[in-house]
């Protein structure tokens, strides 16, 4: 007798399965499917006393063009993806808090979506889940600061493309509280854009990120409470693990501590 592990293996059951929306109660509207968030290891455990629960995603088909502002995994509450519906690309959204749990001692009643599937997009979104967790929450202080100029930081680092050309954007800052003294005290600043090391290899590419980064240190000089802030390259291959953990990640910076978006 093929035992229940196989038996879940053979049917299909690993992380990025898309099941029927009939599988959850009161689904969202214009839900088409809910993506399986739970890791394979875990949905093919045949003790559901250890495993007893699949975390899903309903996903929700997105009418008209995607909104920039939800791809990417940029926003901490909404992404917006592709999936295939058979051949055909498709854009979908989902919520964070629209994420359901069942139980997976359910699972000959549950059915697997027949068109639908996700390639590429799942690594995207489960990196998004884990964010919601361990994105970093900056202080208000410096957060209502870099308010004032995160708009132009952003044109500054996408005008012609140049965030193309950065890997990701980390950033030191002391203390890492709330000023107590907002006239007297001031966070010390580095910025760094951290790049691949062929992109550094091209002078063409070097050029337009030197320029960025005068342009960066320029901006953060603008803000009162920020002393002498400076803006470094660095190559991705140029840093250890001891020095990554004196840096915050700052890529998403337009959604600084989940903000009010």
């Amino acid at each position: 007798m093929v035992d229940l592990r196989q038996q879940l293996i053979d049917k299909g059951w690993k992380q990025g399965v898309i099941l029927d929306p009939s599988c959850i109660d009161t689904p969202p509207d214009r839900c088409i499917g809910c993506l399986v968030l739970t890791q394979t290891c875990d949905c093919i455990n045949p003790c559901f006393d250890k495993e007893p629960h699949l975390e899903l995603l309903p996903l929700i088909a997105v009418i008209g063009k995607p909104d920039k502002n939800f791809t990417n995994g940029r926003n901490p509450r909404e992404i917006q993806f592709t999936i295939h519906d058979g051949t055909t690309e498709l854009w979908v959204a989902a919520k964070i808090h629209d994420i359901r749990q069942i139980d997976r001692s359910t699972h000959e009643d549950l059915e697997f979506s027949a068109n639908l599937s996700i390639a590429s997009s799942l690594d995207s979104i489960i990196v998004w889940r884990v964010a919601r967790y361990a994105r970093t929450a900056f202080p208000d202080h410096f957060v209502n600061a870099f308010k004032r100029i995160s708009e132009k930081f952003g044109k500054r680092i996408k005008y012609e493309s140049r965030d193309q050309l950065i890997h990701s954007l980390l950033l030191s800052l002391q203390p890492f509280q709330d000023l107590e003294d907002e006239e007297e005290e001031e966070y010390e600043i580095q910025l760094l854009l951290m790049i691949n090391p062929s992109v550094l290899g091209n002078v063409a590419s070097v050029t337009i990120l030197e320029k960025l980064s005068k342009e960066l240190t320029k901006i953060l000089q603008s803000i009162d409470c920020f002393d002498s802030p400076v803006c470094n390259i660095l190559s991705l291959d140029q840093m250890n693990m001891m020095e990554r953990e004196n840096y915050h990640e700052f890529t998403h910076y337009d959604y600084l501590s989940f903000g009010e978006v």
